[in-house]
């Protein structure tokens, strides 16, 4: 009988932008609550006492997530004007924490700044300053569009119009004379999924509806200026 020889597994030599990969692919996954050390290695194929040669702790590990969140938003051309300009950072910074719905609230708890933040902060505060915006407006700016920006990304995420759609089939009778008590919520509700127009639903465009508040808050702090 001929014995088989056994192929080795070739495996990338691990480091640390590898380890940052398997973590942002867990917590895009599994939530921002399944990423650990342990769960990082076993994705690897490494035992977990092999990532602290690379990566200190959980800390470096958040604070690297954050890096590469950071650095998937544009910051826009310095050339546009400060509207455009918060406009497109905002739109951009929307779509990247849609796509790692875990970073808002990781991003405003960690206290170790890297360049990458340092820098991207600065851009978005400097086009401020440096269209006329006093620094305790440009500050009050800056947080004021990141709220806008995290509130509605938490409201989109949970409303999952799609999904409620394909649900109103379930509701039952009960549950719509209930609902006739509160004719300004069925009729708020009735925008958000869509009425119909011959024979088919629309739902409503969330691009749109973040992009209208994005101007009125945008025009708001201009006419204030």
């Amino acid at each position: 009988m001929v014995a088989h020889k056994q192929k080795k597994i070739n495996r990338k030599p691990l480091n640390k932008s590898r380890i940052l990969s398997a973590s942002i692919l867990i917590a895009d996954r599994d939530g921002i609550d399944a990423l650990s050390m342990r769960n990082v290695a076993s994705l690897l194929g490494v035992k977990a006492m092999s990532l602290y040669k690379h990566i200190a702790n959980k800390d470096e590990l958040l604070d690297g997530l954050i890096d590469i969140v950071i650095s998937e938003i544009e910051l826009p051309d310095s050339g546009l004007s400060c509207n455009e300009f918060m406009k497109k950072r905002a739109i951009s910074a929307r779509k990247v924490f849609l796509k790692h719905s875990w970073a808002p609230a990781v991003l405003e708890s960690r206290l170790q700044f890297s360049s990458i933040r340092l820098n991207y902060a600065n851009e978005i505060i400097g086009k401020l300053r440096e269209s006329g915006y006093t620094i305790s407006k440009a500050a009050h700016i800056f947080m004021v569009l990141d709220s806008y920006i995290y509130g509605f990304i938490i409201q989109e995420k949970n409303w999952n119009l799609e999904a409620k759609n394909e649900m109103k089939d379930f509701v039952t009778e009960e549950m719509q004379l209930e609902m006739q008590k509160y004719p300004y919520i069925i009729e708020m509700m009735s925008l958000i999924h869509g009425k119909k127009n011959k024979g088919k639903k629309k739902m409503m465009d969330l691009d749109s509806e973040f992009e209208s508040g994005l101007d009125a808050i945008l025009d708001a702090y201009e006419r204030m200026k």
